[in-house]
């Protein structure tokens, strides 16, 4: 007997125990007063507070409105409907909380709170075509409600998941017909969804954002981030001292926005007048359009050399420009972190830290989170990070304090209602952040940025590893692949993409090297003889572009997956040379212990002289460079003649390595020229090819002033 009891208590001390009771005799039902969640709602109301239950879960309410024809009619929160709504709170509650488990493993809050929402659509579908009562619900009437849930409102079909979903309230009123008041008139065909809706499968490969948009919507969250964050808090502060300025002027508190009201269009005038939106004349009587800063001027874009922006023109404009921000900061946070959008709403305003040696020299910057998905309660993470992303989260700490006082929420992310960011308002959100940067198009229309892309778009990028040259593109010069490293460990689902991604880019690079129409460098020398005459000339006669755009979008061709893995050595792309990896004949690892050999030391390339490398066009820029440093020497005055001498044959040897790609370059562009001609500027690919055609000019230019300044020097 104490022992039963001991067992009790301390069943109600722990997690969802505390309300799972023991079901008592056939025919109870659950009172409506019954505490259904740990924030305190109860059966009987209209929204349940699952924000206790589980770290990502918020609100689900039990209302809304009834919709006819696309016009709002009424609201299932009438009387009329409390019947219909009380006995679907009672058949969840049931499933939920209690020992009933006559369809399936117990539920857990994510599930409650879902069949709460579906629930709610269904109450609303109902009420739309005029029924009130659970005794009308015929089989007839869930016939129809199935062709309903098959398909959303603009035409495209539901997941099989998310039908189940929908589908399941009627039934499970029928399954908990012995735990509610009211139930169904007559038993259903089926009790469970799948009686209904044939098995599919949901699973779909995520499409890969591509590199044009990506580079664009990253290069664009970075500048909002680093450069105009600071004029659009700083407007906000402003504006927030003129509306108290306002206040204490008129002896009246600062007005709320209601339709017609003559106090707020007063006070709203009176604002624009002195922040400059009002009209023309009022930005001139204003002077200068960023009083905030001390040359009066808004920041200088350093794309442009010109102010970022020429002015706040009204309040929904800053509100704007505050939504861009935001978004801007969790894609450069999702990006860094390849954290879910579920991992993104769990973080804490207190998720960053900043850690130095003794010496301050070496700073690193992290952001902790927590990871949920196949880890039951979860796992605390802690991602290294670049600091813009530390940056990021602290603009977030600030920009969304007011917001957080709505709800008492402690959410770094949280929308100006005070709620969590789900994921069809981060969608939104990215979708209209697309359009205002003038994002590359796919197909004739903005690309489909989902919350999840980022993540994948992070794996892809670490399994590319182009030695900071997307880095470059990015405006991230600061990114590291080693900076994400700790993560990799830490989630083997990231690293399964991750690997995915190092074998696709190998392919791609493998590809390169088949086409190719000059390599140098040892291994280069190794395929050059190895081809027929045949297959160089017709390497010459087309050669590819070298059109990053679409890597890792494809899967690659048969022919190159048979040729990995015939070689089966995996190939890196390194700023000075393709490395063909063997451990055994690779400079850059002698003399490290063989569990220290399993990569190459790209850092400590010796491309002139190891038989791993394959000198291709894509290394030009890097050999560009270290000519053009070794002409410099030459023209300095304070460089001994024993310098000048080294620097001239250092040069002459990079030239004679460079000149043989420059056919290859020229076929190159005129290739692009052709592809360009009549395609639509807006359009990745189309976007891509440009920016590759402008690269390929400047280097064919540098190109010829090495060669001058070599043969002026000789």
């Amino acid at each position: 007997m104490i022992g039963e009891l001991t067992q009790k208590v301390s069943l109600a001390k722990t997690g969802m125990e505390a309300r799972r009771r023991r079901v008592p005799a056939v025919g109870w039902t659950v009172p409506l007063e019954t505490v259904v969640t740990r924030s305190g709602s109860r059966l009987a109301d209209l929204t349940w507070d699952f924000s206790q239950d589980h770290a990502e879960l918020g609100k689900a309410n039990w209302s809304g409105p009834i919709m006819i024809d696309g016009m709002v009619v009424g609201d299932t929160s009438d009387d009329a409907h409390r019947s219909l709504i009380n006995v679907l709170q009672q058949a969840v509650a049931a499933r939920w909380l209690y020992a009933t488990r006559d369809d399936g493993r117990r539920w857990n809050a994510k599930r409650a709170y879902d069949a709460v929402n579906a629930s709610n659509r269904f109450v609303q579908w109902l009420a739309s075509i005029g029924i009130t009562q659970p005794e009308e619900i015929t089989e007839d009437i869930l016939v129809v409600w199935l062709e309903e849930v098959r398909v959303r409102r603009d035409g495209t079909p539901r997941t099989y998941r998310h039908q189940r979903t929908l589908f399941d309230p009627p039934l499970l009123l029928w399954r908990m017909r012995s735990r509610v008041d009211r139930s169904l008139p007559n038993a259903p065909e089926g009790s469970l969804p799948e009686d209904y809706i044939d098995a599919q499968d949901d699973t779909k490969p995520v499409p890969l954002i591509p590199r044009p948009v990506l580079e664009h919507v990253i290069g664009a969250a970075h500048r909002y981030v680093a450069v105009y964050s600071s004029d659009i808090r700083s407007a906000r502060k402003f504006l927030d001292h003129l509306a108290h300025q306002w206040s204490d002027a008129t002896g009246r508190p600062i007005p709320t926005w209601k339709r017609g009201d003559a106090e707020y269009k007063r006070f709203e005038k009176w604002i624009g007048n002195r922040f400059g939106w009002a009209s023309a004349t009022a930005r001139g009587n204003m002077g200068n359009p960023a009083p905030w800063n001390e040359d009066g001027a808004f920041v200088i874009d350093p794309d442009t050399g010109l102010p970022w922006i020429k002015g706040v023109m009204s309040r929904r404009h800053l509100q704007q420009l505050e939504n861009s921000l935001r978004t801007s900061c969790y894609i450069v946070i999702a990006f860094m972190t390849g954290g879910r959008n579920t991992e993104m709403n769990q973080l804490q305003v207190d998720c960053t830290s900043v850690r130095a040696d003794e010496q301050e020299r070496v700073r690193e910057f992290f952001i902790r989170g927590k990871v949920t998905k196949h880890r039951g309660d979860g796992q605390d993470v802690e991602w290294g990070v670049p600091q813009i992303a530390v940056h990021a989260a602290g603009i977030m700490l600030d920009m969304c304090a007011p917001w957080r006082k709505r709800t008492g929420s402690a959410r770094l992310f949280v929308t100006q209602t005070g709620e969590k960011m789900n994921d069809s308002i981060v969608n939104n959100d990215l979708k209209v952040f697309l359009e205002r940067i003038g994002a590359p198009y796919v197909n004739g229309k903005p690309f489909p940025l989902t919350t999840h892309q980022f993540r994948v778009a992070l794996a892809q990028w670490l399994g590319a590893e182009p030695i900071g040259e997307l880095a470059g593109a990015f405006h991230l010069k600061q990114l590291n692949t080693a900076a994400f490293r700790g993560y990799l460990r830490e989630d083997p689902e990231f690293r399964s993409l991750f690997e995915a991604f190092e074998v696709q880019a190998g392919t791609d690079h493998l590809g390169m090297l088949m086409h190719e129409p000059v390599i140098s460098g040892r291994m280069g020398d190794e395929i050059m003889a190895s081809r027929t005459p045949e297959r160089q000339a017709a390497n010459e006669a087309e050669v590819r572009i070298m059109n990053l755009a679409q890597v890792g979008r494809e899967a690659p061709s048969p022919r190159v997956m048979q040729k990995l893995r015939k070689v089966g050595r995996p190939i890196y792309l390194t700023s000075f040379s393709t490395c063909v990896f063997d451990a055994d004949a690779a400079e850059c690892l002698k003399g490290r212990p063989p569990h220290e050999r399993d990569r190459p030391l790209t850092h400590r390339c010796s491309p002139l002289t190891c038989a791993n490398s394959a000198i291709t066009r894509l290394q030009i820029p890097a050999y560009l460079e270290n000519c053009e440093a070794y002409l410099a020497m030459v023209a300095d005055p304070t460089s001994s003649s024993s310098q000048v001498e080294l620097a001239r044959h250092e040069a002459s040897t990079l030239v004679e390595l460079i000149m043989p790609h420059r056919p290859v370059l020229n076929a190159e562009l005129a290739a692009i020229h052709d592809r360009v001609v009549n395609a639509d500027a807006r359009e990745a690919e189309t976007v891509s090819l440009i920016r590759r055609r402008n690269e390929v000019e400047q280097l064919l230019d540098r190109i010829d002033i090495v060669t001058r300044g070599v043969a002026d020097n000789a």
